[in-house]
């Protein structure tokens, strides 16, 4: 293997009629203003609970992170964990959910988690399984916790066709198939992109190749990858194209599925970047953004933007930073961004010390500042390497992981708090109405309406996260589970064991209508006036109201 350092359906609910709407004006105060960077160490990792963490994290509805190690615990492979997160904060021990087991079940996961609507965890690791190859794997939510045993959803080839080494975070469509890549296999051997297809009692054994990479066309992707509303796919490759610096492509979707062959968009030169790690994320009018490891002008790596254009995208991409080391080096995680625009990320090495870093790029009314802020320099004893993509909370916190540092050298959790990250845009008016049935079926029915201003982002829940809060009770809608029907937006599903049906319409003129109904889920219970927040992707409102109870 290389080395890693080389390479129900809802019925009708009785009595439940809502008010029309008086839309009034409304207002919330953004959060997420700055104050001094404060870095606390949540966990020292120290082989027995899981060594060095790799990917990213993700947070359930209780605030609990969950992640991957890809060496340590009872085997020295790799462990999937948990901290759980109460009144006081966060757990200093890792609940250690699956110690993997190399040739069994797979050893090394280097890419983060996601979940699906049910809570099952999904990932990749970079080798083990049957053929050593690497995994893709899914641990199950029971009704106390976690399977300690995860399903070996695909074992892939570590000689063949058939990957080897997936990298990268996997991503999930609407109905529920995996995509992800490799850094080797397909027919030239240079990586590939694949897809896992649910079925009606699971998941495909064998993953569906949908592009070989072939050098010319990019070689060893290691990113996660991105969709857009069409359901186009994104990502980058770490070598290959026309100087061997790696490229960013896209994958077309076609009526009958996806083009075998990827679209260069750009090919890297050193000087506009090389060796990119990172997968990219895109703004609301399409430009994607992304770093690059190396290259540059100072050879310490890049932060850049692909402009969207009315025929695809420009194939020169443009510098946002040069990294110069002193504020950062080698960034090898995806960028995020705020609901003002500002993007964080980290740094392998450089900074302060040489043990990494976390940054700041500040959209500006002209672009993107040229110049990082660095808002932690890691220094062996806080951690060091960070490689991961960083998580926000709901309250801008920012939380992350270390690969080695720390207490015992192996690597670290931690949060950083005042980084001035913005967690949403009001939106410019905000009203919604309640209804709660008392007696069973029990049942909750909202509608809202809002209004937007220049200051928020295209409304788009096909693409957005959607969350609904209403008193105590809170649901999360994956982004890309809205349909789009028509200029509406639609979404049928079960979440946490509630049947949801929920639609969004633009009324125009900047306005727009929200409802949704939910069952079985008691409100009854939630004392007036009741807090309701509604989060669409980065743009959110809030309202006190009375909710109507009805028999």
């Amino acid at each position: 293997m290389p080395s890693l350092k080389s390479t129900r359906r809802h019925g009708c609910i009785s009595g439940l009629v809502l008010a029309i709407l008086s839309l009034a004006a409304w207002s919330v105060a953004s959060t997420g203003a700055a104050s001094a960077q404060v870095l606390t160490t949540l966990t020292n990792f120290n082989n027995a609970n899981g060594q060095s963490p790799y990917g990213g994290l993700i947070i359930d509805a209780n605030g609990d992170l969950f992640g991957t190690t890809l060496a340590g615990g009872t085997s020295n492979t790799g462990t999937v964990f948990e901290i759980a997160n109460s009144a006081s904060g966060y757990s200093s021990t890792p609940t250690s959910l699956v110690n993997l087991i190399g040739y069994i079940n797979g050893e090394e996961p280097l890419g983060g988690l996601i979940t699906d609507a049910n809570g099952d965890l999904f990932g990749t690791t970079y080798a083990g399984g049957a053929f050593d190859g690497g995994t893709v794997f899914e641990i199950v939510k029971t009704t106390s916790g976690y399977a300690s045993t995860p399903i070996t959803l695909v074992n892939f080839n570590g000689n063949g066709a058939i990957g080897p080494y997936p990298h990268g975070d996997l991503i999930a469509d609407a109905n529920g198939d995996l995509f992800g890549t490799t850094v080797y296999g397909g027919t030239s051997g240079d990586g590939m992109v694949f897809e896992v297809v649910k079925t009606t009692s699971g998941y495909a054994s064998v993953p569906t190749t949908l592009v070989s990479f072939n050098g010319t066309n990019g070689a060893n992707p290691h990113c996660g990858l991105m969709a857009d509303a069409n359901g186009n796919l994104f990502g980058t490759t770490q070598n290959g194209g026309t100087s061997g610096n790696g490229t960013v492509f896209e994958i077309v979707k076609t009526t009958s599925g996806f083009a075998s062959t990827p679209t260069t968009l750009v090919n890297f030169t050193y000087s506009s970047g090389a060796n990119s790690y990172a997968g990219l994320i895109a703004d609301a009018n399409g430009n994607l953004f992304g770093t690059t490891y190396d290259g540059g002008a100072f050879g310490a790596g890049t932060a850049f933007e692909i402009a969207k254009t009315a025929s695809g995208y420009s194939s020169t991409p443009t510098i946002l930073v040069n990294f110069n080391v002193t504020d950062g080096q080698g960034p090898q995680s995806p960028l995020i961004a705020d609901a003002s625009g500002n993007f964080f990320g980290t740094t392998e090495y450089g900074g302060a010390s040489g043990d990494g870093a976390v940054f700041k790029i500040v959209k500006t009314t002209s672009g993107y500042a040229s110049t990082p802020i660095t808002l932690v320099s890691f220094n062996g004893t806080n951690g060091e390497g960070p490689r991961g993509v960083l998580l926000p909370d709901a309250n801008g916190d920012l939380f992350g992981t270390t690969e080695y540092g720390g207490l015992y050298s192996d690597g670290t959790l931690f949060e950083l708090t005042g980084s001035g990250f913005v967690t949403s845009i009001p939106f410019a008016s905000f009203q919604a109405d309640v209804a709660v049935s008392t007696a069973k079926p029990y049942a909750y029915a909202l509608v809202a309406g809002f209004t937007t201003s220049a200051a928020n982002t295209a409304i788009n829940p096909a693409t957005e996260v959607v969350t609904l809060a209403i008193a105590n009770y809170t649901v999360t809608i994956p982004a890309g589970s809205f349909k789009t029907i028509g200029n509406a937006y639609l979404y049928q599903g079960t979440i946490n064991g509630v049947t949801i049906s929920a639609g969004l319409t633009p009324l125009g003129k900047n306005a727009y209508a929200f409802a949704v109904i939910g069952s079985p889920e008691n409100l009854s219970s939630a004392t007036n006036p009741v807090m309701v927040n509604l989060t669409i992707g980065a743009n959110a409102g809030s309202s006190q109201v009375n909710a109507v109870r009805v028999p």
